[in-house]
Formats: C-alpha cells, structure tokens, sequence
C-alpha cells in the first residue's frame, strides 16, 4: 500500500480533520499511535496517527488514516509534562525532518485538544462502529495516555474501555511474523500504518481457520 503521507498542511475546519470514506470497515480493529513529550501517563502529545483495518478481497488491509497534531500549549496549562530521557535522549535521535515537524505542527494547529479527540472519535464510530476495538503498541503507552488526556479534559474516551487491544502481545503470540518497518519512524501516522499492517500479517499467518483472532470481523 501506498502512504497516504503527504506534508501536513493544516486545515482550518474541524470537519476537515475526519476522512471521508464510502462505506464502514468489515473488521472492528483500529492501530492508534502517539508521539509524545514523554513516558509517563500525563506526558504531553504531540500528534495523534490512526488506522483502521478492511477485508479486501480476501486479504485484510489498512482502510482509512487520520492524522492530527496537538497543541503543546495548552497540554502544558493543564498540568501535563515532558521527562527529561525523552527530551534529552530520545528527540535528539529523530533526524527525519517530516518526524521532527511535528514540533512545529503541534505549535500552529488551530485546533483545542477535544476538538482532535472529539474528530477521532467521530472518524472511529464512522469506520469502525461503536464496538471498535483499538489497539496500541503496548499497555501502558498509547491508549493509556490518550486515556489521561481524556480524563484531563472531562471527556470520554473515544473507545469502549473494554475494548483495547496490545501489537505487542499479538507479536509475541505468533512465531515467525517480523513487525513492519515504519517507512517515516516516530510519525504517529506512519507508525499506525506499519502496525496495522504487522496486525494484518499477524492475522494472515494464522491462515484461513484461525485458533485465535486478534483482527475481529
């Protein structure tokens, strides 16, 4: 598949925010991914990347995208931190200046933080229904903190709290499935791409008469 990746040009309408799409997906299951200030629960986000995953004649496939940055700003005024090891350590390392952007779209985005939060769950109910399942990369980190945004800012979860899933954990069930690589690393829209896409061949590997799915149809 193609990256539907293009230089952030940021819109000026909140509907602008939501992709369109033709129909829902045939599977439930959407990849979030964040970039972040930090580690912990209340670090600052910078950007929001997601995608949702479809059966295409036969085979599942990434569907349809969002992407969002977050306003540092106003994170900062609420409480929300940064830590030192990924300010100090870990931001220096991204040398790919469309990932190192992000700084600057987090700084210009005319967008509050429930106006991104509130797209994302309109794009979710739109593609995956209202049993979506969402997966991040580990237990502790995307859904977690986009969870302690939401509770910082008085408003629901875009998701059911039951319905959460882990890549790591499906990795690591499944022998032999190397995770794809994301083609521009720590941008949260490529980064969800790639990990759609590893759930995908997950899925695939386990062949037509799956013992367990970690895609939900």
């Amino acid at each position: 598949m193609d990256s539907p990746l293009t230089s952030l040009t940021i819109p000026i309408n909140r509907c602008d925010l939501i992709p369109k799409v033709a129909r829902p997906s045939r599977t439930r299951d959407i990849i979030v991914d964040i970039e972040t200030l930090g580690d912990v629960a209340e670090s600052v986000v910078l950007s929001i990347g997601a995608a949702s995953i479809d059966v295409i004649d036969g085979r599942y496939e990434v569907y349809s995208t969002f992407y969002s940055a977050l306003p540092f700003a106003e994170q900062f005024s609420l409480g929300r931190v940064s830590t030192p090891d990924t300010m100090k350590k870990f931001w220096p390392t991204v040398t790919d200046r469309r990932a190192s952007e992000v700084f600057i779209d987090s700084a210009q985005t005319p967008f509050e933080c429930r106006e991104v939060l509130t797209c994302l769950s309109e794009w979710i109910l739109q593609v995956a229904g209202e049993e979506a399942i969402v997966h991040g990369c580990g237990p502790s980190f995307d859904n977690a903190i986009i969870r302690n945004l939401c509770d910082n800012l008085k408003m629901p979860l875009p998701w059911k709290f039951r319905n959460e899933g882990c890549l790591r954990t499906a990795l690591r069930s499944v022998a032999g499935v190397e995770r794809i690589k994301s083609k521009i690393p720590h941008h949260a829209l490529e980064d969800a791409i790639a990990e759609a896409q590893t759930l995908c061949l997950i899925q695939h590997s386990l062949g037509p008469n799956p013992p367990v799915r970690f895609i939900t149809i």
